[in-house]
C-alpha cells in the first residue's frame, strides 16, 4: 500500500478498529478484567498515536488476563486478540498477526454464530491483513460475507453496513477492478447521506473513498468537487486542525499534483503537514506520511533541495516509530531513492533500494506485489546506471509476480510490462520491447479505459520507441491519441520538421507558475526547432536560457548528489539543451556570425562560448570534489572588502533561495520580481567572481568549480588543447591554443554513427587472439575526423591535451594512423608524431595546475602477484608454516579467481564468450618480476609496507600502508568492468583474495578509491581495462583514471584493454627507467610505447596504456 493509499483509507481502517472494540465487555466487578479493559482502551490510544511497540505488552497482557478469567473463547477474548493482531498488522509482522484473527473469528463464529455483526467484523479484520500481504484472492471472499452478514442482520442501509461496502470497494480499487469499486463507493456514500445526514465525517470518509477511485481512474473532473466537499464537513465538523482534516487536505493536495496544479497543492500539504506535526507529534507516522507528500511534490516542482530533508526527515520517523524492517520503513526507504534517481545521485539511491527490497522480500514475501514494486525500482535504478545485465532479471521477476498475484490484465502488470519494455528498448532490442509496449497498452485501455492518464503514458512510450525506429507515421498517431503537444514537438523536430514543431511550440509558451523542468523542456525544444531552421543565434539564445534554469536545478542538489544529473531528466536528458547551445554557437562560429547578447557573458566570441558550454558537460562532479578536498587544506585569503562583497551576495542569494518557494505561489509579478532580483544578485557575484578568477586564481577556482573560458586557461606556449563535444547530429572539435584563441571543426557525423566507428576501430584491440584483425584503414578514417582538420597547421613539436567527450574517452588518439604503411612496421600512427595526453575537462586540467606540488616522503607504493584462490600453493605453504614456492605460469590456471570472495554461494564470475564460459582471473607470476625490478630502480626493498606481494596483496594490507606519503603508486594485478563478477556493480581491482579482515572483499573499486587520501605525482594502473568503464552522460568515462585524480594524484596511467603479461612487464620496466633517468612522465610513457613499437609493431602491445593527468 502505498503512503497516499494509506492515509485515503485512514478513516476507513479507524471505523474497522473502533467497530471491534466497541463490541466490548459489559461492566464487571472483577478488578483483573477491569484492568484488562483499561489496558485495551490505552492500546487503542497507543495504535493511533502509532506507538506500536509500546501498545505491544499492554495488548498481550490484557489478552492472557481475558484468557485466564474469561477462558479462550470467549467474546471479549477474541476482542483482545484482534487488537493485539492489529498492533502486529501496523508493525508488519503479518505472520504474527494472521494466526490471531484466525482464532479471533472462529471464536466468535462459535460463540455469537456464523451471522452475528462481530463476526462480520472479525471477517473485515482478518480480510484487511490478507489485503496489507497481498493476498487478494483470500481477502475478497472474507469482504463479501461480512458485506452479506450485515446486510442481512443489520439491514442494507445501516451504517455498518457501509463500512463493508466501503472496505470491499478499496479491495477492489486495489485489485485494478474499478467497474466493480465504483458502485459499492457510490452506495456507501449514499447510505452515509441518508442514515448520518451529509455532514457527518462518515460521509466525508465515503466522499474521500469515492473521491480516490474517481482519481485513480484519471477522472480529475469527477474527484475534484468529492474531495473539496469532504474537506469542508470536516473543517466545519471536527475543526480545522483535526487529524482527520490534515488526512483530507493531502488527499485534496494530491489531487492537484497529479494535474500538475502544483501552487495549488503546496499550501494544502503544507497545512496538512503543520496540523500532524501539532496535533499528533512531530515523530508521529502520519506526520511522516505528511512529511513525503510535501516532498514529492518538491520533487516533481525540481526543488530538490527542499525535498531531500524532508524525505530524509521521514525516514528517521519510520525507522526510529515503526522499525527498521516495516513495510513503511520499505516504502520510505523507496521514496528518498526515488528523489535520489530524480536528481541523478545512483550511488545514494542503490543501497536504499536493496535495503526496502530486502525488508519486503522479509516481511510480505518473495511474491507481494510491494516486493514486485522494490524490484521494478531496482530495475529501472539500474537501468539508468546503464547496468542492464542487472536490471533485467529484476524486471522480469517483478512482471512475474504481478501476472501471478494480481492478474494478467491488472495496471500493475501493464506498468512491469511498460518497465521491461522501457529496459529492452535502452539495450537497443526494439523487437523484444515492443509487444511489451503494446500489450500493457492494450491492457490500460481495456481497464482503465482509453481516456486515463495512465493510458496516455502507454501511449506515448510506444510513440517514442516508433520514433526512436524512425517510424513517424506510427509514432505521430500515437502521440496524437495521447493527446501529447510536447512528444508531437518532439516528433517533428526528429522528422525534420522544425516549422511545424515552433508552431506547436507558440501554444505552450511557460507561463509564471510553470516548473523550472517545464521551462527547460520548452526552451530546449524552441532552441532546436530554430536551429533546425538555420536561425542560430535565436537558437542560442531558447538554449542558454534552458542551460540558466538547469544550472539553477543543478545547484539545488547537494554537491556529493550531483553525479547523474545530465543523465537524468526527460527525453534526451539534461545535457541535450548544453548539446545543442554548442552546435548552434558552433554553427555561428563557422559562418562568421556574432555572438548574441544572451551568450555575451560566456566568450567574446561564438567559438569561444561554445568551448565554455562544451566544457560544462564535462567532469563536473570530479572538478567540484578535487576543488572540496583542496578547500580544506586552505584556499588562500582574499582582501577582507573583497570577503565582505562576497560573503554579503553568497548571503543574499542564499536567503533568496530558501524563500522561493513562498515566492512561487504569491503570484505573478511577485515570483517575476523575485526572478529579477535572482538575477541581478547572480550577475554581480558572477562578476565579483571574474575579478577573483584575474587577481587570486587559486582562491577563485577552489571556491567557485565551474567551466572555464577558452582565456583562463593556463596553457604552456608548447601546449595545444583539442576538446571534443558529441551532438545528435554533428560533432564538434575545439582547438585551444594559449592565450584562448579558439577556433572549432565540425565532424560531421552524429554521436551515434562516430560511436560505431571508434567501437569498431577498437574492438579488435581488446584481445591477443584478435589484434590480429586490427585495421588501418579504420584508424586513417577516425584520423581524418578527428585530428587531421586541428593537426593541419600546427607545428610537430606541440603537445596536444585531449580532452574527449562520451566514447572518446575510450579511444587510444596514439593508435590513429597519419599514414598507412605497406605493414604496421612501417605505418606511421599519431604517437609517432606526437606527445599527448589527457584531460577529463579542461578546467581539472587548471584546478591542477593551481594545486601546490605533491611533497610525498617515499618514492614508490607498488603491489602484484595477488593470491587469488585459497588453494594457491602459496597459500598453503603459508598456512602450513613453510616457504612459498615459485608460481610457475602453466600451472597458474588452476589457482585463478572464479567464484566470488565474500559470497560463493551467488555463483560464477561472469561468461564472458559466446559458449558461456565462466570468466577467470589468473594469477599474474610475471607482475612480481614487474613490481621487484622497479623497486629496484628506486632502491625500494621488496618487503611491506612499501611494496605488497603474493600474501601481503591483499585490501586489508593496502589499507594498512601510507599510501598519502608516496610519490608514486603501482598496482600491477587484474581489473575489468562492473558486472563481470556478480556483487560488483562498479569497475574495480582485483586485489588478494585470502586473509583479508571482514570488512574487506580483496576488491578495490572506484567507490573504495574515492575513500583514498592521496598525496601522489602519478598512479600507475598496470592491470587490464582500468581506463573503461561507463560513459556517464555529461561526467566522462567514470573509470578508475577518474578516481585515483579524485583521490588525489596528479596524474593517472590506465590501460584501455586487456594488456599481454609479459609485453606489459617490458613496458613499465621501460616506462619508469625513463622516469627515473628524468624524463617527464608523458615523454617517459612516450619512449616506452616506441620501444615496445620497435618489437611488437600491433597497436595492441604498444598503445594500451595513456596518461591522464599532467605529463
Amino acid at each position: 500500500m502505498t503512503w497516499k493509499t494509506f492515509i485515503i483509507i485512514l478513516l476507513v481502517m479507524l471505523s474497522v478498529i473502533c467497530l471491534t472494540a466497541l463490541g466490548g465487555v459489559a461492566q464487571t466487578q472483577t478488578d483483573a478484567l477491569q484492568e484488562a479493559e483499561s489496558l485495551n482502551q490505552q492500546v487503542l490510544k497507543l495504535l493511533d498515536a502509532g506507538r506500536y511497540q509500546d501498545g505491544l505488552p499492554l495488548a498481550q497482557r490484557a489478552l492472557a488476563i481475558r484468557e485466564k478469567v474469561l477462558g479462550k473463547e470467549h467474546p471479549h477474548t477474541a476482542i483482545s486478540l484482534s487488537n493485539l493482531a492489529e498492533l502486529y498488522r501496523a508493525m508488519g509482522a503479518y505472520e504474527q498477526a494472521l494466526p490471531l484473527l484466525q482464532r479471533a473469528l472462529a471464536i466468535v463464529e462459535k460463540v455469537l454464530g456464523k451471522e452475528h455483526p462481530h463476526t462480520a467484523a472479525s471477517l473485515n479484520n482478518l480480510a484487511a491483513l490478507y489485503e496489507s500481504m497481498g493476498a487478494y484472492e483470500q481477502a475478497l471472499p472474507l469482504y463479501q460475507r461480512a458485506l452479506a452478514i450485515k446486510e442481512k442482520v443489520l439491514g442494507k442501509e445501516h451504517p455498518d453496513t457501509a463500512i463493508s461496502l466501503g472496505n470491499l470497494a478499496e479491495l477492489y480499487r486495489a485489485m485494478g477492478s474499478y467497474e466493480q469499486a465504483l458502485p459499492l463507493y457510490q452506495r456507501a456514500l449514499a447510505i452515509r447521506e441518508k442514515v448520518l445526514g451529509k455532514e457527518h465525517p462518515d460521509t466525508a470518509v465515503s466522499l474521500n473513498n469515492l473521491a480516490a477511485l474517481y482519481r485513480a481512474m484519471g477522472a480529475y473532473e469527477q474527484a475534484l468537487p468529492l474531495y473539496q466537499r469532504a474537506l469542508a464537513i470536516l473543517e466545519k465538523v471536527l475543526g480545522k486542525e483535526h487529524p482527520h482534516t490534515a488526512v483530507s487536505l493531502n488527499n485534496l493536495a494530491a489531487l492537484y499534483e497529479s494535474m500538475g496544479a502544483y501552487e495549488q497543492a503546496l499550501p494544502l500539504y503544507q497545512r496538512a503537514l503543520a496540523i500532524f506535526e501539532k496535533v499528533l507529534g512531530k515523530e508521529h507516522p502520519h506526520t511522516a506520511a505528511g512529511l513525503y507528500n510535501l516532498a514529492r511534490l518538491y520533487q516533481a516542482m525540481g526543488a530538490y533541495e527542499q525535498a531531500l530533508p524532508l524525505a530524509q526527515r521521514a525516514l528517521a520517523i519510520f525507522e526510529k516509530v515503526l522499525g527498521k524492517e516495516h513495510p513503511h520503513t520499505a516504502a520510505s526507504l523507496n521514496n528518498l531513492a526515488l528523489l535520489y534517481r530524480a536528481m541523478g545521485a545512483y550511488e545514494q539511491a542503490l543501497p536504499l533500494l536493496q535495503r526496502a527490497l530486502a525488508i519486503r522480500e522479509k516481511v510480505l514475501g518473495k511474491e507481494h506485489p510491494h516486493t514486485a514494486t522494490s524490484l521494478n525500482n531496482l530495475a529501472l535504478l539500474y537501468q539508468a546506471m546503464g547496468a542492464y545485465e542487472q536490471a533485467l532479471p529484476l524486471a522480469q521477476r517483478a512482471l512475474a509476480i504481478c501476472e501471478k498475484v494480481l492478474g494478467k490484465e491488472h495496471p500493475s502488470t501493464a506498468a512491469g510490462l511498460n518497465n521491461l519494455a522501457a529496459l529492452y528498448e535502452s539495450m537497443g532490442a526494439y523487437e523484444q520491447a515492443l509487444p511489451r509496449y503494446q500489450r500493457a497498452l492494450a491492457i490500460e485501455e481495456k481497464v482503465l479505459g482509453k481516456e486515463h492518464p495512465s493510458t496516455a503514458t502507454s501511449l506515448a512510450n510506444l510513440g517514442y520507441l516508433y520514433l526512436t525506429r524512425k517510424e513517424y507515421a506510427q509514432a505521430e498517431s500515437l502521440f496524437q491519441k495521447a493527446k501529447s503537444e510536447v512528444a508531437l514537438v518532439e516528433l517533428r523536430l526528429a522528422a525534420q520538421r522544425p516549422a511545424e514543431a515552433l508552431a506547436l511550440l507558440k501554444k505552450l509558451a511557460p507561463s509564471w507558475q510553470d516548473t523550472l523542468l517545464y521551462r527547460v523542456q520548452y526552451h530546449t525544444q524552441l532552441g532546436l526547432a530554430l536551429s533546425g531552421l538555420g536561425r542560430q543565434g535565436e537558437a542560442a539564445e531558447a538554449l542558454v536560457q534552458a542551460v540558466a534554469d538547469l544550472e539553477t536545478l543543478r545547484s539545488r542538489v547537494k554537491p556529493g548528489e550531483r553525479g547523474g544529473f545530465f543523465q537524468a531528466g526527460g527525453y534526451g536528458g539534461h545535457a541535450r539543451p548544453y548539446r545543442g547551445l554548442v552546435a548552434a554557437l558552433a554553427a555561428l562560429a563557422q559562418k562568421g556570425e556574432a555572438l548574441p547578447q544572451a551568450v555575451q557573458p560566456y566568450g567574446p566570441d561564438p567559438a569561444a562560448a561554445g568551448f565554455y558550454f562544451a566544457e560544462a558537460t564535462k567532469g563536473r562532479v570530479l572538478l567540484e570534489e578535487m576543488a572540496a578536498a583542496a578547500r580544506r587544506q586552505g584556499s588562500g585569503e582574499i582582501p577582507p572588502e573583497l570577503a565582505r562583497k562576497e560573503q554579503g551576495l553568497v548571503d543574499r542569494l542564499g536567503a533568496l533561495e530558501a524563500n522561493w518557494e513562498k515566492h512561487h505561489t504569491q503570484g505573478e509579478k511577485i515570483l517575476a520580481d523575485y526572478r529579477k532580483q535572482r538575477e541581478d544578485l547572480q550577475k554581480q557575484l558572477d562578476e565579483l567572481v571574474a575579478e577573483l578568477r584575474q587577481k587570486y586564481p587559486r582562491y577563485a577556482a577552489l571556491k567557485y568549480p565551474r567551466p572555464l573560458k577558452p582565456q583562463e586557461l593556463p596553457l604552456k606556449a608548447n601546449e595545444v588543447l583539442l576538446e571534443y563535444a558529441l551532438g545528435e547530429k554533428s560533432c564538434y572539435l575545439f582547438r585551444v591554443e594559449p592565450g584562448g584563441r579558439t577556433q572549432v571543426y565540425a565532424i560531421p557525423l552524429g554521436q551515434e554513427e562516430l560511436g560505431k566507428l571508434v567501437n569498431d576501430f577498437i574492438a579488435p584491440l581488446q584481445s591477443q587472439h584478435t589484434c590480429q584483425d586490427f585495421s588501418p584503414a579504420q584508424g586513417r578514417k577516425l584520423y581524418e575526423l578527428l585530428l587531421a582538420p586541428a593537426l593541419e597547421d600546427l607545428a610537430p613539436e606541440k603537445r596536444l591535451i585531449i580532452v574527449p567527450d562520451g566514447i572518446l574517452g575510450l579511444l587510444p588518439f596514439e593508435a590513429l594512423v597519419v599514414q598507412a604503411g605497406k605493414d604496421l612496421a612501417e605505418t606511421r600512427f599519431v604517437g609517432d608524431e606526437r606527445l599527448l595526453t589527457y584531460a577529463q575537462s579542461a578546467a581539472i586540467l587548471a584546478l591542477n595546475r593551481l594545486l601546490p606540488a605533491s611533497q610525498p616522503k617515499k618514492a614508490l607504493f607498488a603491489l602484484g602477484h595477488p593470491i587469488y584462490s585459497d588453494q594457491d600453493p602459496r597459500y598453503l605453504a603459508h598456512k602450513a608454516g613453510k616457504p612459498a614456492p615459485a608460481l610457475t605460469a602453466q600451472a597458474a590456471p588452476q589457482y585463478a579467481f572464479r567464484a566470488l570472495a565474500t559470497r560463493r554461494e551467488w555463483g560464477k564470475t561472469s561468461s564472458d564468450d559466446k559458449e558461456g564460459k565462466e570468466r577467470s582471473y589468473l594469477p599474474l607470476p610475471a607482475t612480481e618480476d614487474e613490481v621487484k625490478a622497479i623497486a629496484a630502480l628506486f632502491g625500494v626493498k621488496p618487503q611491506p609496507p612499501d611494496i605488497l606481494l603474493n600474501l601481503a596483496a591483499n585490501e586489508t594490507r593496502l589499507r594498512q600502508s601510507p599510501l598519502q606519503t608516496y610519490r608514486y603508486l603501482h598496482f600491477a594485478t587484474h581489473g575489468d568492468l562492473p558486472g563481470k563478477v556478480q556483487g560488483v556493480n562498479e569497475p574495480f581491482i582485483l586485489l588478494g583474495q585470502v586473509e583479508n579482515q571482514e570488512k574487506d572483499n580483496g576488491f578495490l573499486t572506484l567507490s573504495k578509491v574515492l575513500g583514498l587520501k592521496l598525496d601522489a605525482d602519478m598512479v600507475v594502473l598496470s592491470a587490464c581495462l582500468t581506463g573503461r568503464g561507463k560513459v556517464m552522460e555529461g561526467e566522462g568515462v567514470a573509470h578508475m583514471a577518474r578516481a585515483f585524480q579524485q583521490a588525489g594524484a596528479r596524474s593517472v596511467v590506465v590501460s584501455l584493454w586487456e594488456v599481454a603479461d609479459a609485453p606489459a612487464v617490458e613496458y613499465m620496466v621501460t616506462f619508469y627507467t625513463h622516469l627515473k633517468a628524468g624524463k617527464g612522465r608523458a615523454e617517459a610513457l612516450r619512449l616506452a610505447r616506441q620501444h615496445m613499437k620497435a618489437k611488437y609493431p600491433n597497436p595492441y602491445y604498444w598503445a594500451p596504456f595513456i596518461l591522464h593527468g599532467e605529463g
